[in-house]
């Protein structure tokens, strides 16, 4: 990515921080950036911290400020619903913040939805009670809720993990029509989909412009380690996809 003087300024609601970007980028989700990347002192962290102070953190971007995922809703009744990050990831799935999705659960069953994919706890939101007062199907799945993703939270990961749940929802999101979300829409929601991209050889969704980080690598991991060989079978695995997924799984780094 060619660096250019263009600034970039995220005033977005974030424990106050406000952070100013130095850098071009399509669709720079500083939010997201500035919670993967945060520091409170002057060090150098992937980019190069030339300035802080207080609230505002100034970063010389070197192509790592994280896309949007998906594209933006273009149905006005889906416009017109307060869902944080709401977003179009294709095969007719939307993925979004659960808070807001829950007083839209019947409006967004008219337009065609489904099924509810969960990645937050549920005292985060109402959708749980929501969705059996709707007679909406509801798939909740453990994801770590911060974006750097250390050990101990792996661990509590590879706890709850359920991988019959997992599955199905890697089934029912090839079937399309479902709603992925955390409490936000963000964090989890951004590991689960990344943790998709990787184990899933048949992913319709689009998420062909999401860089995966290193936690992300480490969950997906968990989660194959623990498929049967009658859960590959359902995914479609082959023995050409496992050696590939194996070697991407060792070098964190994605062909995509």
């Amino acid at each position: 990515m060619k660096i250019s003087s263009v600034n970039y300024f995220n005033s977005g609601l974030f424990n106050a921080r406000n952070v100013a970007f130095s850098g071009k980028h399509k669709d720079c989700f500083g939010k997201t950036y500035i919670d993967d990347n945060y520091t409170s002192e002057f060090k150098r962290h992937n980019g190069e911290i030339v300035g802080y102070n207080d609230k505002r953190l100034r970063i010389d971007l070197a192509g790592l400020t994280r896309p949007t995922i998906g594209s933006p809703v273009e149905d006005e009744n889906l416009q017109n619903m307060h869902i944080n990050s709401l977003r179009d990831i294709g095969n007719n799935c939307l993925k979004g913040g659960l808070t807001g999705a829950s007083d839209y659960v019947q409006e967004l069953k008219d337009y065609g939805v489904k099924e509810f994919i969960m990645l937050c706890e549920p005292n985060e939101c109402n959708i749980i009670e929501e969705c059996k007062k709707h007679d909406m199907p509801i798939n909740r799945i453990f994801m770590p809720s911060t974006n750097v993703i250390n050990p101990q939270q792996i661990r509590e990961f590879r706890n709850r993990l359920m991988t019959r749940d997992y599955v199905d929802a890697i089934k029912s999101l090839r079937e399309g029509n479902c709603f992925v979300g955390c409490e936000s829409g963000n964090i989890r929601t951004k590991h689960f989909l990344a943790t998709v991209k990787l184990l899933d050889p048949k992913c319709k969704l689009d998420l062909g412009s999401m860089h995966i980080y290193p936690g992300d690598y480490e969950c997906a991991q968990v989660i194959y380690s623990r498929l049967s060989e009658e859960d590959k079978k359902t995914l479609g695995y082959t023995e050409e996809f496992e050696k590939e997924l194996s070697d991407r799984l060792k070098s964190g780094t994605t062909k995509y």
